[in-house]
């Protein structure tokens, strides 16, 4: 039975936009209580230990309820896997949902002093509160972290891929992201930020999307735009064999959600995608979830090299 259980943490700011919600999704073990039918809250299944954390970054603007189906396969696959967003601002003076960004970090003269992801940590604090007391006591493996982003939440992940700032990071895996700096933050056109080296990366995209394509302009660059190529390729310099390009058929920017709420967000852009969504979607949880194996298990890579050579993958690499 996966269950989940919701909590808030300070983001910094001026109130009311000084908060970040999350919620955090597990694998319970109910014991048909009378406490249980009354309150609804189940403890968390405990016997195999502590299981690690997956925060889930959302893109801006995007509903952090899309990100739920993956957070509940995660927790089936033993991981205590949690949504994340803020109501705050999102870049100058609007309001949105965002995974918690500290745009000084971002900056030229800010890059690499710290990391841009600004709501990691005090979701990570207000977990450390719950698994000492409540129905996640004792479920949570505080030592093991892995980054999970999709689209900028996907971006702040990659670039806050440093142990410096999170000694019990893992990995990060994306969809939908790249390290291609805005130029309007003060870098020159074609400009690719660095990604962090100090653990394995999983970078997934589709083949026909259409909200990168229709923001290029924001980097300066050509006509042919493929950023989430040259990331791999240029940004990213870790040379062990553990990380991953994986670009998925016939998917798009927000294949990975589901639902896709239309209202938010800048789904209009997108390309359509002519594989079915519920499809892609179960490839990328697969992949993502060997890879997760493969970095943090005992059963090396053969999982991941049978997901990787599923029909809905148009091509990979590794690195």
């Amino acid at each position: 039975m996966i269950r989940s259980q919701f909590g808030a943490a300070r983001l910094g700011g001026e109130p009311p936009f000084d908060t970040i919600h999350f919620r955090a999704y597990y694998e319970a073990t109910p014991t048909g209580s009378d406490l249980e039918r009354l309150s609804g809250v189940i403890q968390a299944d405990t016997d195999a230990g502590p299981k690690p954390i997956v925060l889930i970054l959302p893109g801006i603007n995007v509903p952090i309820d899309s990100y739920g189906w993956l957070a509940s396969r995660l927790a089936s696959d033993g991981y205590i896997a949690v949504t994340m967003g803020a109501v705050a601002d999102v870049f100058g003076g609007h309001i949105g949902l965002t995974p918690g960004l500290d745009f000084a970090a971002v900056t030229p003269d800010g890059y690499g002093t710290r990391p841009t992801a600004s709501g990691v940590q005090p979701v990570l604090d207000a977990l450390a509160t719950m698994n000492a007391s409540g129905p996640l006591t004792g479920a949570i493996d505080l030592t093991r972290l892995i980054l999970f982003g999709h689209s900028a939440g996907g971006t702040i992940a990659l670039q806050s891929a440093d142990t410096r700032y999170f000694p019990a990071l893992m990995a990060v895996a994306v969809y939908g992201a790249h390290t291609m700096a805005s130029t309007v933050l003060g870098y020159p056109e074609d400009t690719i930020l660095a990604v962090p080296d100090s653990v394995p990366v999983l970078l997934m995209a589709g083949d026909h999307d259409g909200v990168m394509t229709a923001s290029r302009d924001r980097y300066g660059t050509a006509e042919h735009h493929d950023p989430v190529t040259r990331t791999f390729d240029e940004a990213l310099s870790r040379m062990k064999g553990d990380s991953y390009l994986v670009i998925f058929e016939d998917a798009n920017h927000l294949s990975i959600c589901d639902p896709h709420d239309a209202t938010s967000a800048r789904g209009f852009l997108d390309t359509h995608a002519p594989t079915n969504p519920t499809a892609t979607r179960a490839s990328i949880a697969d992949v993502t979830s060997a890879f997760l194996e493969s970095v943090l298990g005992d059963r090396g890579n053969q999982q991941l090299q049978r997901n990787l050579n599923q029909p809905t993958v148009n091509r990979w690499r590794s690195r």
